[in-house]
């Protein structure tokens, strides 16, 4: 699909190997950031995050950072033929040598999330969902250096790393605030949408979230979240 269609904002994705997902829904519905001012972006591919979350917060300015050139020409174009485009600008750039004056209230990333060192292969769509040339601590290290003290993390993650994230996350002294368990059917965990911030809070918030029951439907929980942003209620 060269086009996806949201209630208020349109997806193009033919230049891009990777395509709107699940895991991009489900984060970017889960975003809640009280009055955010600055939002950074880390691996934007085609928008659908900045959007979405431009969409939910009115009083943000985002930085939408993608390195592949193909993914950003997607995101270029989502951002200018878009109502939000006043408040999204969008960079070519590695994230780990993006420089900036500000200090990011919201930090969000649906990161790669398989394994480092499988073999090399030329095709796109590997390099975009293989940890090739990614870090996660030093995802940490340089997210900590453009975050306001006050601000927040968010980044979906598969349900099995979560450990290994939360480990990472604590060498740079970043606290998990929430954690959303997010299971494909009941009892079955597949990803994580893990919260940090630079202030420990004395309660950490835990929920579960199913995005399909046993006979295989969207749940009313993933219609609800979704709802603002999907033009129809999915049935399967």
């Amino acid at each position: 699909m060269s086009r996806f269609q949201f209630k208020h904002f349109t997806i193009h994705q033919s230049r891009s190997a990777l395509k709107v997902g699940t895991d991009a829904m489900l984060l970017g519905a889960s975003i809640k950031c009280d009055s955010p001012k600055f939002g950074l972006d880390v691996g934007a591919g085609t928008g659908v995050l900045s959007l979405m979350v431009a969409q939910a917060h009115s009083s943000i300015f985002i930085d939408a950072i993608e390195i592949d050139y193909n993914s950003f020409e997607d995101l270029s174009q989502n951002i200018f033929t878009s109502k939000f485009k006043d408040r999204i600008q969008s960079f070519n750039i590695d994230f780990f040598t993006y420089q900036s004056d500000k200090k990011y209230d919201l930090i969000f990333s649906n990161p790669p999330f398989y394994d480092d060192g499988f073999k090399f292969d030329e095709n796109i769509l590997f390099h975009s969902k293989h940890n090739l040339n990614f870090s996660v601590e030093k995802f940490f290290i340089k997210s900590l250096d453009l975050l306001h003290t006050k601000g927040e993390i968010w980044i979906i993650v598969p349900y099995v790393k979560t450990q290994f994230w939360l480990k990472e996350a604590n060498k740079s002294h970043l606290f998990l605030v929430k954690q959303i368990m997010i299971e494909s059917k009941p009892g079955k965990e597949v990803r994580s949408i893990l919260v940090f911030s630079l202030i420990n809070t004395s309660e950490l918030i835990l929920s579960t979230f199913s995005i399909r029951d046993d006979d295989g439907f969207y749940t009313d929980e993933y219609h609800l979240l979704t709802s603002e942003f999907h033009n129809k209620k999915p049935l399967r």
